[in-house]
């Protein structure tokens, strides 16, 4: 299913399976009031993906590899043998993204982490994809969902039909 998400600012394809994430686990799952602004879950397969715009952080298309290096520095403080996959910077149709993944540990075992940042009008999204270190169907999911991330211009919003989300 296509989704837009940010008024209209950010489109994303999302399998059907997925729903938005209940206020009680998105406050369990993050716990600190600094939670991540969109949460979308697929339940029984135990897997998830989160939505920031950050618009007090300014990024470029040409910025992507620098800020992507910069996140990755910091996961890899907090979790010194977590990083799995090094940064990698998609340039693909006009768009430039970039993700890492680093592995955590998870009520029911260890979980693959895959962060990526994505520039929407000059801003970041900041995004996280969660499933089982060992899910690969996740993890193809993971790489769909980044594949399909679309920004859209402002000045496109006004000539949409817009579904706020």
């Amino acid at each position: 299913m296509e989704i837009q998400l940010f008024e209209g600012q950010l489109m994303v394809e999302l399998p059907d399976s997925f729903q938005e994430m209940a206020e009680e686990k998105a406050e369990e799952i993050y716990p600190y009031e600094a939670r991540p602004q969109i949460l979308w879950e697929d339940e029984e397969e135990n897997r998830f993906c989160s939505f920031s715009l950050l618009e007090e952080q300014e990024l470029q298309d040409g910025q992507v590899e620098r800020a992507l290096g910069a996140m990755e520095k910091a996961v890899r403080y907090l979790y010194p043998s977590g990083i799995l996959e090094e940064p990698q910077v998609i340039k693909k149709d006009k768009r430039t993204y970039g993700w890492f993944s680093f592995v955590s540990p998870g009520a029911e075992g260890k979980l693959l982490n895959r962060m990526y940042i994505f520039p929407v009008n000059g801003s970041m999204m900041l995004g996280t994809m969660v499933c089982g270190l060992e899910d690969q169907q996740g993890k193809e999911q993971m790489e769909g969902i980044m594949d399909s991330l679309q920004a859209v211009r402002k000045s496109m919003i006004s000539r949409m039909s817009v579904r706020r989300w």
